[in-house]
């Protein structure tokens, strides 16, 4: 498949986003969580996640359980990515983030992505929103070296979305 992309496609990472520990952000998680804050649409998309279990039928409860949630997917990996230029395209990337299983949020003011979750390689939802947010994808990706296995990560119908984007 990598073969049959217009060369235009194919684009490392590199300069696309910038990688960052959170060691190097905060002291402490207690000091990292006081100041994240979340955009309203993923409050929102989690908030629905939470009514749709029927669990939890409070609004305040589901409103502190979604933010308890956003919270957690924070601490399973520590490494966070800033998108280049998020300024400008600030809706559309937290729109894309959210959509490829990122989770959007802010520190001191700036954009930033978590993968979300762990135990599993997850870069395939980082190369999602580079091919839905910019048009390209990294040559090594997973999409190229094992597509199951990033159709599996990312979902169907994100799959489908990266593979129309691509061959635009």
């Amino acid at each position: 498949m990598k073969d049959q992309l217009p060369a235009h496609r194919l684009q490392e990472s590199t300069g696309f986003y910038s990688v960052i520990h959170r060691s190097i952000l905060c002291d402490s998680d207690e000091e990292f969580h006081e100041k994240v804050k979340f955009p309203e649409a993923a409050i929102q998309r989690e908030l629905e996640t939470v009514m749709e279990t029927g669990e939890i039928l409070d609004p305040n409860d589901a409103r502190d359980e979604a933010m308890d949630s956003l919270h957690e997917s924070l601490d399973y990996c520590l490494y966070y990515y800033i998108p280049e230029d998020w300024e400008k395209q600030e809706d559309r990337y937290i729109r894309i983030a959210l959509d490829v299983g990122l989770t959007p949020f802010y520190l001191r003011g700036t954009l930033m992505l978590a993968l979300g979750s762990c135990g599993m390689d997850l870069s395939s939802r980082l190369d999602a929103f580079q091919v839905l947010a910019r048009g390209t994808i990294r040559p090594d990706s997973l999409l190229f070296r094992d597509p199951k296995y990033f159709k599996y990560v990312v979902g169907e119908e994100i799959f489908r979305k990266v593979i129309n984007k691509l061959m635009e």
